[in-house]
């Protein structure tokens, strides 16, 4: 079977070839910090939160919601964790996840969630990886973080333009806008929406990418 990387590792390989090769062919695994934990908690209340939009076309009590992202957290945490305080790392997860429920999800109408992609690019492995929301012309990635992102962020992130690429290459279109929704813990949480554009030569970039990768 044909090896496969994954669209969100592209960043970590950039950064660090060394710790990449670590962690997905010796296969080291190191244990997630809190602020890891916090955020695959909150992306498991956004999912189950718009599921039931996608599903039955209303959101659920945000009470509902938060108590998803609270079990995630004492689930993630029964596993192993490098550092931190599991009662502020709830905290955290339950606070940004209403703020999503009030804030983002109303305004989303998704089509597909964690929509899977195996993608042959023409190398020694498959691009793969999970498209987090799609909508009828825009693809949405929730992220959370403890500071507010980068302004270009949308505009530079790899991992958007190869779920462009993905969409484009299993139905030809091109979505119109690609997006990152920030869950931002500061004092006061705020939400921050950056949105971008991807076409064919940001696909070409990619594309060279993969090949100095591989």
């Amino acid at each position: 079977m044909i090896p496969q990387f994954h669209a969100s590792s592209i960043g970590m390989f950039l950064r660090c070839p060394e710790s990449w090769r670590r962690r997905y062919i010796c296969g080291d695994k190191i244990p997630p910090t809190a602020s890891m934990i916090l955020g695959t908690s909150v992306h498991a209340g956004v999912e189950r939160n718009l599921r039931s939009k996608l599903e039955t076309g209303a959101t659920l009590p945000v009470a509902e919601v938060q108590a998803v992202a609270r079990d995630a957290v004492i689930a993630e945490w029964a596993r192993g964790v490098g550092d931190g305080d599991q009662g502020e790392t709830i905290d955290g997860a339950v606070t940004l996840t209403a703020l999503h429920c009030l804030e983002i999800a109303p305004v989303i109408i998704p089509t597909h969630l964690e929509q899977a992609f195996n993608l042959g690019i023409g190398m020694p492995f498959e691009l793969s990886g999970r498209i987090d929301i799609r909508e009828k012309t825009r693809i949405r990635d929730t992220k959370t973080s403890g500071k507010s992102p980068q302004s270009d962020a949308a505009e530079t992130s790899i991992q958007l333009t190869a779920y462009a690429l993905a969409v484009y290459s299993a139905e030809q279109i091109i979505p119109t806008t690609v997006g990152l929704d920030y869950l931002v813990r500061l004092k006061t949480p705020r939400v921050v929406i950056q949105q971008s554009q991807r076409d064919s030569e940001d696909f070409k970039t990619l594309l060279r990418i993969l090949e100095r990768i591989a």
